[in-house]
């Protein structure tokens, strides 16, 4: 069964997360948005902050549900851009998201976690069997290897 990605929800959380500003190391309010939009789903949220107790990590677990087997999957993304995204304005030109040029979009990995969430919820509204789900969210992606390792550590 392949589902259509429900379109204007994906475009909505792209729009909504490159409004938030993350540079490095000030990625929390992108990780509460992040927390919020999960709550009302069916999954464990663990965060913890990198070793100098600034920048947080995020994964979020999702159990299998009518999986016949006990695989699982990974979805890795990063929460930081490089500056400046402060006030930043998108524009829609067409099928184009642009800024007014006065920042940057920062869409590298926002695309990427928007596409995420849209996976995630409609595996969960359509009522789909899915083997367990990892969403891993770094603070930035040249630490995911050591992120990873004291995520899994310690939950």
């Amino acid at each position: 069964m392949i589902l259509p990605i429900n379109e204007p929800r994906l475009l909505g959380f792209f729009k909504d997360l490159v409004l938030i500003n993350s540079p490095s190391r000030y990625e929390h309010p992108l990780a509460k948005k992040l927390k919020d939009i999960f709550s009302p789903y069916p999954v464990q949220i663990i965060e913890n902050v990198s070793i100098d107790g600034t920048k947080p990590n995020l994964l979020i677990r999702v159990p299998s549900k009518d999986w016949p087997t006990d695989d699982s999957i990974l979805l890795s993304t990063h929460m930081d851009t490089i500056e400046s995204t402060e006030g930043i304005k998108w524009i829609e030109d067409g099928s184009i998201i642009r800024t007014d040029g006065k920042t940057i979009l920062g869409a590298d990995d926002k695309s990427g976690i928007a596409i995420i969430l849209e996976i995630m919820i409609q595996l969960f509204e359509n009522n789909l069997p899915y083997p367990t789900l990892s969403c891993f969210s770094v603070q930035k992606k040249r630490s995911t290897s050591l992120a990873s390792r004291r995520l899994m550590k310690n939950s």
